[in-house]
C-alpha cells in the first residue's frame, strides 16, 4: 500500500539543523502513512537512505557504525542527528548572551 511518490530529499543548503528536523519529521510521518513502519528495520533504513537524497547519502558513507547497528533505524537516525545537530558550546553561548547585555547597557550610558 506504499505511496510511490515518497518525500522530497532533504535540502542541502541553508540551516542544516532546521532542515534535518523538518525532514526527519516528514520521514517519520511517511513511514507511518505508507505502513513501512510495519516492515523490517532494514527496509526502513533503506527508505531513509533513499529519500534523504544524494548529499545525505554521502554523509551516511562517513558514519562509523557497529556491525550490529547497520540495519537498525534508531542508531542510523542518531548518527544523522549527531551530524546535523552539533552540541552547543554552553560557555560560548553564555558569553554571547552576557556580552549582548553589557553591550546594550554600554550603548545606553554613552547616549546620555
Amino acid at each position: 500500500m506504499g505511496d510511490s511518490r515518497g518525500i522530497t530529499p532533504m535540502k542541502a543548503e541553508g540551516n542544516q539543523a532546521q532542515n534535518w528536523r523538518l525532514w526527519r519529521s516528514r520521514f517519520e510521518n511517511y513511514l507511518t502513512a505508507s505502513e513501512i513502519v510495519k516492515k523490517e528495520e532494514a527496509t526502513q533504513c533503506a527508505q531513509l537512505l533513499h529519500y534523504i537524497g544524494k548529499e545525505g547519502f554521502k554523509i551516511y558513507t562517513t558514519f562509523k557504525m557497529e556491525e550490529s547497528d547497520k540495519n537498525k533505524l534508531q542508531p542510523l537516525l542518531d548518527k544523522f542527528e549527531a551530524h546535523f545537530l552539533p552540541k552547543e558550546n554552553i560557555s560560548y553561548e553564555r558569553y554571547k548572551f552576557f556580552f549582548r547585555i553589557v553591550n546594550k547597557k554600554h550603548k545606553r550610558s554613552n547616549s546620555l
